[in-house]
């Protein structure tokens, strides 16, 4: 008797069998999945896949109506690190949701792409102290000496843990 593989993988003849990331992917696209029909499981999923052919998918998730949505696409699009999500994730630094603005901003400190910093720079004057703490830990990251004024006018935020991160970012930022 033929000894079978992992219930995971293709079979033999090429065709992926339930659960191999490559049935879910072209699932997906069959689907036609577009930002207003993705749902949180979908945004997981393609959350899950952690390869480059989910970004697109997960550059839509951004437009999705559910922030939880929202939210796992960018931790994702954060984790994988691809320059293509960067415009889309600048975007997303508008969205009326503060958790949804800060979770871009640390995404975008992982990609550490340096045409994002005077976006990221309007956020250390954001309302939401989370949000100013994270656009401050992301310019960190990025190592772009154009935030410093930001950074040094955070030192005089009224909230302890924002005065704090610039701190650690101009530390960072002059090689400290």
């Amino acid at each position: 008797a033929r000894a079978r593989g992992p219930a995971r993988s293709s079979r033999p003849d090429g065709v992926p069998q339930h659960g191999d990331p490559a049935t879910l992917e072209s699932q997906l696209v069959a689907l036609g999945v577009s930002a207003r029909r993705l749902d949180l499981g979908a945004a997981i999923a393609l959350a899950g896949m952690r390869s480059p052919r989910a970004v697109p998918g997960l550059i839509e998730a951004l437009k999705d109506e559910q922030t939880d949505v929202r939210l796992h696409a960018i931790t994702a699009l954060g984790d994988l690190g691809d320059a293509r999500a960067t415009q889309p994730l600048v975007l997303t630094l508008k969205d009326s949701e503060p958790r949804v603005r800060g979770r871009a901003a640390s995404a975008l400190g992982e990609i550490r792409d340096r045409s994002t910093v005077e976006a990221l720079i309007v956020l250390v004057r954001d309302s939401n102290v989370d949000v100013r703490r994270r656009a401050i830990r992301a310019l960190a990251e990025i190592r772009d000496a154009n935030a410093i004024p930001a950074l040094t006018a955070a030192l005089k935020d009224d909230d302890a843990g924002v005065r704090r991160a610039a701190v650690m970012a101009l530390a960072e930022l002059s090689g400290g």
